[in-house]
């Protein structure tokens, strides 16, 4: 219903009254010409919206991470996978490279492994100290320590609905399945506080660990029990293991079975995926990035930040496109805004014509269009609001998605 005000039959409301009386009759119209234009406003608007936004959390988390080392190739590459554990196919490094930087002063020192999935969550293999780093706290439990236990990121606890107490079991779908190696089943011990950051969606596990999931440490007692309730666990999936564990190394860490596990091979030589550095002073950083500069040097060092203002810049040339898309479109609908007002002026002669034998002035029937305009534009602007507040929710995590 119209708002009471605009009811009263004096002269000012008078256009208003009749614009509105109007917009309403020819709704279906009047809908299509308000989507028209708030497509066209919330273009150019989101577009930029999300991208400051996009750009404050990338820049935001590669402030945090000053240095990473990885296998030479893709800096791009590196950089996500420290950033958001992307790119788990990526050259491994050697143990070795860690275990000479952290007997060094040149500041906190991490390991990143990311070779598996969890549910198709990243695994993510680290020390403790990476908790620290991230300023990530427990919501429920405690921190990992003990060979077989995980902690899960905010974001992904909620969605398979996990806490301490439940089991989580490493996805078969990587390389290292094909030697027949059953999946490691994990213990939940933790729920991270939620941050914000790709850490929400990811499970945390021990070097260690990662390294049993991939098959590079096992045990060779009896077959550990298998509930088939534990959430995270497929019952067929769990079959499978049972079958197989009469054979084949523990694919459950116990307190009971902890002591029979142990690794084959020199463990400096075992793979990690990347080394995140926090200097102690930038004297230390420059030391560092001395150190990889070299043609012959085994492994690469990158600075997350310089990567992200590269990849910004992509990115910018993306939205030179979309805003040329935006002038474009404004256009075009400024053009069809033109042809349906003229055309619909030319329908409605004979409605003029009779308010005009009525007594109606020519301002009047002016000021009547006038407010219908208005009253297109104001819901517009409403329409515009809504898409640019959905947007906001979701397209910042879609894009980061979609690009990284």
């Amino acid at each position: 219903m119209l708002p009471p005000f605009l009811y009263d039959q004096s002269i000012m409301w008078r256009p208003f009254f009749l614009a509105w009386r109007s917009v309403k009759y020819y709704r279906t119209r009047s809908i299509l010409l308000m989507l028209c234009l708030a497509i066209t406003f919330a273009l150019p608007l989101a577009s930029r919206m999300l991208i400051v936004d996009f750009e404050s959390q990338l820049r935001s988390r590669a402030e945090a991470t000053p240095l990473a080392v990885g296998a030479k190739g893709s800096r791009f590459d590196l950089a996500l996978h420290v950033l958001y554990f992307k790119e788990p196919a990526l050259p491994v490094i050697k143990f070795r490279e860690y275990d000479r930087l952290s007997k060094t002063d040149y500041g906190t020192i991490f390991p990143i492994h990311r070779q598996l999935t969890v549910q198709g969550a990243p695994l993510v293999g680290t020390n403790s100290a990476y908790f620290s780093f991230r300023d990530l706290e427990v919501a429920e439990g405690k921190h990992i320590g003990r060979l077989g236990d995980c902690v899960v990121g905010a974001a992904l606890a909620e969605e398979l609905e996990v806490g301490p107490g439940d089991h989580l079991t490493v996805d078969v779908n990587n390389v290292f399945s094909i030697a027949g190696i059953p999946p490691l089943r994990l213990n939940v011990v933790g729920v991270l506080k939620s941050n914000h950051s790709a850490d929400d969606e990811a499970v945390f596990v021990t070097v260690q660990t990662a390294w049993v999931a991939t098959g590079l440490g096992h045990g060779h007692e009896g077959a550990a029990d298998v509930d088939h309730n534990v959430k995270g666990n497929d019952p067929q999936e769990t079959q499978k293991a049972l079958g197989a564990s009469a054979i084949l190394p523990y694919t459950e860490i116990t307190d009971e079975n902890i002591n029979d596990f142990h690794y084959h091979g020199e463990q400096y030589d075992f793979p990690i995926t990347a080394i995140i550095i926090d200097p102690a002073s930038e004297r230390e950083k420059t030391l560092l990035r001395g150190q990889y500069v070299a043609d012959d040097a085994e492994y690469q060092i990158v600075q997350p930040l310089e990567v992200v203002d590269e990849l910004m810049e992509v990115v910018f040339q993306f939205r030179f496109f979309l805003d040329l898309v935006a002038v474009l479109m404004g256009v075009t609908t400024c053009c069809l805004l033109l042809l349906i007002g003229w055309l619909t002026l030319q329908i409605r002669q004979g409605e003029m014509q009779t308010m005009v034998r009525i007594g109606s002035s020519r301002s009047m029937i002016f000021q009547i269009h006038a407010a219908e305009i208005g009253f297109l534009l104001l819901g517009a602007i409403v329409v515009t609001g809504g898409l640019l507040l959905v947007i906001r929710f979701l397209g910042t995590s879609f894009l980061i998605q979609f690009l990284v």
